[in-house]
């Protein structure tokens, strides 16, 4: 019995972990709150966020529960979303996410129009939130590699995307640590940018991101100055990588 009640708890928790890993990826914002008066059956949250991009809204009501029918979001450049809601906002309690149309948009208004209580005088406090839109992940693509004799002290990676356009470079080392010193990417146009890196690149690991002059650039080739280790025979592969615009 008890092995049985230890089983449906793991699993229970197991369950739990989704839930709340997609919690934390979704970073939700309060966008405004408006008193409403529910012998109305309509009103504004004025919002104004032109510089927040949001991918959602949800409502959350206190006070009283509010019968929520239709919501128009007005965005940042005028433009309406007519959102049909239909669904009763208890008190305490929030509608679940709305998805906005076209998503990642900047939110000037939000007009409810919701249930009338006739001859009632109640009212409620309806908030708005919006989820705010996710940053995507940096996309690197490698640019080209290099196998590197450690007794010389400098060698070239070819790129020649001139069409590909970076904002950052890295490189990665395998077969052996290198101690880059100083990089020249020359760019598309032919205009050279000098960057210090002063950076030990382990076996097996990354410079990290290196900035580029300029940014949005297309890279022709990469010049390396490194560490020489006399009368050493090793080699090492270089890569390099781009963050795409």
């Amino acid at each position: 019995m008890r092995c049985k009640h230890i089983l449906t708890m793991t699993l229970f928790l197991l369950a739990l972990v989704p839930a709340s890993t997609a919690a934390q990826a979704q970073q939700w914002v309060q966008l405004g709150c408006r008193d409403v008066d529910l012998n109305v059956e309509r009103d504004v949250i004025p919002v104004g966020v032109r510089d927040g991009r949001f991918t959602a809204i949800r409502l959350r009501a206190s006070g009283n529960a509010v019968q929520m029918l239709d919501l128009k979001v007005v965005y940042g450049n005028g433009e309406p979303d007519d959102i049909p809601v239909r669904a009763r906002i208890r008190e305490g309690a929030a509608s679940g996410p709305l998805d906005l149309r076209g998503r990642d948009r900047a939110i000037e208004r939000i007009e409810m129009v919701y249930a009338r209580v006739p001859n009632w005088r109640g009212r409620a406090r309806v908030c708005a939130e919006g989820r705010v839109a996710q940053a995507a992940a940096p996309n690197w693509v490698q640019l080209g590699c290099r196998d590197v004799d450690l007794n010389v002290d400098r060698d070239v990676i070819p790129v020649g995307l001139r069409d590909g356009r970076f904002t950052a470079i890295r490189l990665r080392a395998s077969g052996n640590a290198v101690q880059m010193l100083n990089l020249k990417v020359v760019y598309g146009n032919g205009e050279p940018d000098d960057i210090r890196v002063r950076n030990r690149i382990p076996q097996g690991g990354t410079s990290g991101p290196l900035d580029l002059r300029g940014r949005d650039r297309a890279i022709e080739r990469i010049e390396m100055i490194y560490a020489r280790v006399p009368n050493f025979r090793g080699r090492a592969r270089i890569c390099a990588d781009g963050r795409a615009a």
